[in-house]
């Protein structure tokens, strides 16, 4: 992660620079891609709700674990599969335990809401699967006797049994095994049975059940089903010879299979209808850049390569459902998609900004029905920041409905850009304010979105240069936003724009410093959004970057480390492992960037600095010229004994209460070696800026206090993980994620051991909240990052080489640099 956004910073600095000339002067006629500015009683509209899956759990019960996945759809309704463990007491005799399991069927209507739940434990108790005849209690009495007599069994035969899992969902019905685990009737022994059931939906009454030697881990299940036009078309895995197939039953009612060996015998990730009863699957590369397609007709199962898939659908096989009568669809940031298969052509059904959903969770949608008034969506997951498994998977249901006139008419438009789709929370407050703002709609002015031009097939991501090409969509986009910007035909409100410093003046942003009141936000990060005594760009989260280190190994009172004390620390606290485990451009620029030297003044740049010739002449004769890669390398959770010296590059509570839970108030963050020994840096994750030119100022700051309000701030650190800048929604979204991290670490603690809970990605120790307050003080330790403007990173990733390869001396360099940093700005002004 740390090295993708350094080369992308590096590229797209470099192409931002190179393509300044060919952009200059190509901004767009206002409206030509933005969205209207005003709402017409007209406008489609679709108002949304959201229900929350796993409505027969009771949430007064503390939950071990749950999750609630969608099965199918019946007669216009939709199936959830319900299923999880209630915390069971720690003194476990004489407890049953099915009396903890959850296990329920639970069908929503056409509107969102619950339309009927099924206790599935329940429906399987009551059969007969699980009744003992007058003639068996009394032969297990008699064999048991003695083990009765002592209390080791009860009078009657008593079964422990477990819904294992779903199996499949088939006219109007659904499958599931079952394990029993009981005592023979007429022989001293317990054995395992398993059983298969076939439930009813509609009278929710099981109608047959029958013994299942593949039921537990050897049951077939179902990874994906299809209804294409009659055609019901499954993907199955069978655990037993561990392989997939595709069971298809036709209109007729005939059935056939086509096993993975016949598609290479890789994995199948998904299929599209192509018509006529013939689809193309996807295998391997899980849906995302399958390299590898197969046509096959579903009347007679003849299986053949396709070669002639178009490459911009390439990577929507395994998101990719189908719905009668519309066709194959995907949902992404902008809305519904249709998909021809066979042309490669894709078509918007809807757009998102007819609703007023949260636009960062729309890519994980899955589209379970789609009607004339309605859409039907479930998201493929949920997440958030926390690192560890989680307890509990919530799942939602989502249901948009067409209405005849469009609530928000009369409300004025403000348009907001971003250069990439914009976080959970970021989206979240645009819900927020366009729910309850009376006069006021944002929009999404998806002009400068590099992913757009990606869906539109403009740039396709299986390209080897996809990354050059990918940086420098995103230079030209950048450059056309600050074109738009300088003539007043750009958005009211810019989203993290901060990594383009070029935006950072008057006549295009207003300075928000008077207009945002500050008190009560983290100083540096107010700091390192400050431009010459004027904040353009407001921070709304960040992160920290430095050397993480045990308290001990950090001398009182120091901040970092210069360039005679950095040496002696790598040979001994870190036995001779660089923290930063960088080549030499990489180190340049890490320090540079973590340094509090500015290089620029009064318009000027210059490089001809103490701090830098120190640091070039350090880099020289004491760094590698490549990277180590192993400095990359993923990182587990470790106990305070076992912890050495790491650099980390984005720093923040969820990652220290993952990685380091028991030594959070025992490390100290310090800077990368400088010629000072200054401090960590601090790099602003999220901003907002309010365009120079805006007719809706008032309303544009009242977007911005929106996105400070505490229930956003906090969702920052819930759902991006990174630091919000107001430090009371800080501590208490830290507060609460640390108490659901010790609830679950107390729910988990008596099963596993400590190594145990570490193994398997679970909390695995208890966190005291008094450390909030010293992870508060190493971010409050950090300086403001120094932000060089990525063209300039650009120039010294070029000219820099020439010395370190002992080609020029460093006074030829630094002129050469700044000479060409002088002409970038004065290009662009």
């Amino acid at each position: 992660m740390i090295m993708s956004k350094r080369i992308t910073a590096a590229l797209l600095a470099a192409l931002f620079f190179a393509s300044s000339v060919m952009i200059t002067g190509c901004s767009k006629k206002k409206g030509s891609e933005a969205p209207d500015r005003d709402i017409s009683p007209d406008d489609p509209w679709y108002s949304l709700v959201v229900t929350k899956i796993g409505q027969s759990v009771d949430r007064d019960r503390s939950v071990d674990y749950f999750s609630g996945s969608f099965i199918g759809s019946v007669n216009d309704r939709f199936a959830y599969w319900i299923s999880g463990q209630y915390t069971m007491p720690e003194e476990v005799t004489d407890i049953n335990y099915t009396d903890y399991m959850i296990n329920y069927l639970e069908i929503y209507g056409a509107d969102g809401r619950p339309d009927k739940i099924i206790d599935l434990r329940q429906k399987v108790s009551d059969s007969a699967a699980f009744r003992y005849s007058e003639e068996e209690i009394s032969k297990y009495r008699e064999t048991y006797k003695t083990f009765i007599a002592d209390k080791s069994y009860p009078d009657t035969p008593v079964s422990e049994w477990y819904i294992d899992q779903f199996k499949e969902m088939k006219d109007g019905h659904i499958v599931f095994n079952a394990s029993l685990f009981h005592a023979l009737v007429d022989k001293v022994e317990t054995v395992s049975t398993f059983f298969e059931f076939t439930l009813d939906i509609e009278s929710g009454e099981i109608i047959s059940f029958e013994d299942s030697e593949q039921a537990g881990e050897g049951t077939v299940t179902a990874f994906k089903e299809y209804d294409f036009e009659g055609y019901k078309t499954g993907i199955f895995f069978d655990p037993l010879d561990d392989s997939q197939y595709i069971n298809v039953v036709k209109p007729d009612g005939s059935k056939s299979e086509i096993k993975q060996d016949q598609l290479s015998g890789d994995f199948i990730s998904g299929m599209m209808y192509e018509g006529d009863g013939k689809v193309i699957a996807a295998v391997g590369g899980f849906g995302f850049g399958s390299d590898q397609f197969y046509e096959i007709d579903l009347n007679n199962g003849s299986v053949k390569e396709y070669a002639q898939i178009q490459d911009d659908i390439k990577n929507y096989f395994g998101a990719a459902t189908y719905v009668n009568g519309v066709g194959n669809v995907i949902a992404d940031s902008e809305g519904v998609k249709t998909i021809d298969v066979k042309s490669g052509k894709k078509s918007q059904a809807f757009s998102f900004e007819n609703c007023n959903i949260n636009r960062s969770i729309t890519n994980n949608m899955q589209i379970i029905a789609m009607t004339e008034d309605h859409i039907y969506m479930t998201p493929s997951y949920i997440r958030d920041s926390e690192m560890y498994s989680e307890e509990i998977q919530e799942q939602f249901l989502f249901v948009l409905t067409k209405e005849k006139n469009n609530p928000n008419a009369g409300k004025k438009v403000l348009l907001l850009a971003t250069t990439d789709l914009p976080s959970y929370s970021e989206c979240e407050a645009v819900s927020v304010f366009n729910e309850t703002n009376p006069e006021y709609f944002i929009k999404y002015d998806t002009r400068y979105w590099a992913d757009k031009k990606i869906d539109q097939g403009e740039l396709d991501i299986n390209d080897e240069d996809f990354g050059v090409k990918y940086t420098k969509l995103r230079a030209e986009l950048a450059y056309q936003l600050l074109v738009d910007l300088e003539t007043e035909d750009g958005p009211d409100i810019v989203l993290d724009g901060n990594s383009i410093s070029k935006l950072n003046k008057g006549g295009l942003l207003m300075d928000l410093k008077n207009e945002i009141q500050s008190d009560g936000c983290f100083a540096n990060a107010l700091t390192a959004s400050d431009t010459d005594g004027c904040i353009y760009q407001y921070p709304l989260a960040f992160g920290a970057a430095g050397i993480l280190m045990n308290k001990k190994d950090l001398p009182a009172g120091q901040t970092g480390f210069d360039f005679g004390q950095y040496p002696e620390f790598v040979k001994t606290t870190c036995n001779g492992k660089d923290p930063l485990g960088d080549g030499r451009l990489d180190f340049l620029l890490d320090c540079l960037s973590a340094s509090d030297v500015k290089y620029s003044k009064d318009g000027k740049i210059s490089f001809d600095t103490e701090n830098f010739r120190a640091l070039a002449g350090y880099i020289s004769k004491n760094v590698n010229e490549k990277a180590d890669p192993n400095a990359y390398e993923f990182i587990e959770p470790v106990e305070n004994r076992e912890f050495s010296p790491s650099f980390e590059g984005t720093l923040s509570m969820p990652f220290m209460i993952y990685f380091y839970s028991d030594s959070i108030d025992k490390l100290s963050f310090a800077g990368t070696p400088s010629n000072t020994g200054s401090a960590p840096r601090l790099s602003v994750y999220s901003t907002v800026a309010v365009s120079a030119h805006t007719k809706q100022k008032e309303a544009c700051i009242a977007f911005v206090k929106t996105l400070l309000s505490d229930e956003i701030q906090q969702s920052f650190l819930h759902y991006e993980g990174y630091t919000p800048v107001i430090k009371d929604s800080f501590e208490k979204a830290a507060d609460a994620a640390i108490e659901k991290y010790n609830r679950l670490y107390n729910m988990k603690k008596n099963i596993s051991g400590r190594k145990t809970l570490m193994a398997d990605g679970m909390p695995w120790c208890e966190i005291d909240k008094s450390t909030i307050k010293s992870f508060e003080a190493m971010l409050e330790s950090c300086v403001a990052d120094v932000s060089l403007d990525p063209a300039i990173t650009a120039i010294l990733r070029e000219e820099m080489p020439a010395y370190f390869a002992g080609q020029k001396d460093l006074d030829q360099v630094i002129k050469v640099i700044d000479n060409r940093c002088q002409t970038y700005l004065s290009e662009r002004g």
